[in-house]
């Protein structure tokens, strides 16, 4: 399985877990009367959200970007990462 798959299955796993937590929380003390197969199509949601853009930040073209600002990951080429000597080449 390649690097940005696992990067995008994590990121989906973690968003479902913290919404989970964190929406019968919030309307408990907020005293919203929101019916649960709303909340459960809000965890869904934002888990189908959050894993798109971990997708994109694995593009190399992305993190050829993110580097310019020292946010990048530096994963080798051949798993979802960005050859370093074509990083080079065009700084």
């Amino acid at each position: 399985m390649r690097q940005s798959s696992k990067t995008t299955i994590r990121t989906v796993v973690q968003s479902v877990i913290a919404c989970a937590l964190a929406l019968p929380v919030i309307v408990e003390s907020t005293g919203l009367d929101v019916a649960w197969p709303w909340l459960a199509a809000a965890v869904g949601t934002v888990a189908a959200v959050a894993g798109t853009v971990a997708r994109v930040m694995a593009l190399p073209s992305v993190q050829l970007l993110l580097d310019r600002y020292g946010l990048g990951t530096d994963l080798p080429d051949g798993h979802g990462g960005v050859d370093r000597l074509a990083r080079r080449s065009r700084e």
